[in-house]
């Protein structure tokens, strides 16, 4: 009789993350990172900016043990995106930079680290 292990590990993130449902609010982003990035810190947190080039600008932020934050966009195109990690004292190192088309009810961008 063979005896068969199944062993799944969790690390780092506190939470399973899902995809948004798409709602009546708009398209939405939702940025994922390793757990990784904390450095073992639990007062760093993440901080995302989107901007679409014509003046509307979206900032969230969330703890870093999150793994994810999702923003919610105004309207479906290309949108200059940011990712900080941000200290207990405020400041911020610039994880990433891109552009991004949300072109669909809810768009995953994978910040790179």
């Amino acid at each position: 009789m063979k005896t068969f292990v199944l062993l799944l590990v969790v690390a780092g993130c506190d939470r399973i993350i899902e995809s948004p449902a798409p709602d009546a609010s708009g398209p939405s982003l939702t940025a994922i990172w390793d757990p990784a990035t904390c450095r073992g810190d639990p007062r760093r947190h993440i901080e995302v900016r989107l901007d679409d080039g014509a003046g509307a600008t979206i900032v969230a932020d969330s703890a870093c043990a999150a793994c994810a934050v999702e923003l919610v966009v105004p309207h479906v195109g290309w949108y200059r995106a940011a990712a900080l990690a941000v200290d207990a004292s405020g400041a911020g190192t610039a994880l990433a930079t891109t552009t991004l088309a949300i072109d669909a009810p809810a768009v995953r961008w994978r910040v790179a680290w």
